[in-house]
């Protein structure tokens, strides 16, 4: 093969790739997203519902938003390793379930098995 025609070629597949990677995705979302909080109904789940109802009217589908707290976070964020990883399930994560709990033992996860999004607050963490 020519390296004109094989340059060619390799163009046509990586075009090919890219669109249907881009097809796959242009219908996203298609149904409702689930935001899944390690807290109880109150003020840090004010926030993310707050952020939840705009990312839901920007996306045109509904977003509630599950609170499941407890053991520190650990339930909220065992549900949501329980979900398929489709894009349709959000964990309003912070730092106690993601790093401090599998530290601990206290959770058969790593943090590298999420994928994070956005940091919609920042908040100090000191020891002294």
């Amino acid at each position: 093969m020519k390296p004109k025609t094989a340059i060619k070629s390799v163009v046509a597949a990586m075009a090919i790739g890219v669109a249907s990677t881009v097809a796959a995705w242009a219908d996203f979302p298609e149904r409702t997203i689930e935001v899944i909080h390690p807290w109880g109904p109150g003020n840090a789940m004010s926030v993310s519902q707050i952020i939840a109802k705009a990312m839901g009217e920007e996306l045109g589908v509904n977003m509630p938003v599950l609170s499941v707290p407890g053991a520190a976070g650990t339930k909220a964020q065992t549900t949501a390793m329980g979900k398929p990883a489709d894009g349709y399930t959000l964990f309003d994560g912070y730092v106690a379930p993601l790093v401090l709990q599998p530290i601990l033992g206290n959770a058969d996860w790593d943090y590298t098995e999420f994928k994070p999004l956005h940091a919609a607050v920042s908040n100090a963490f000191a020891l002294g």
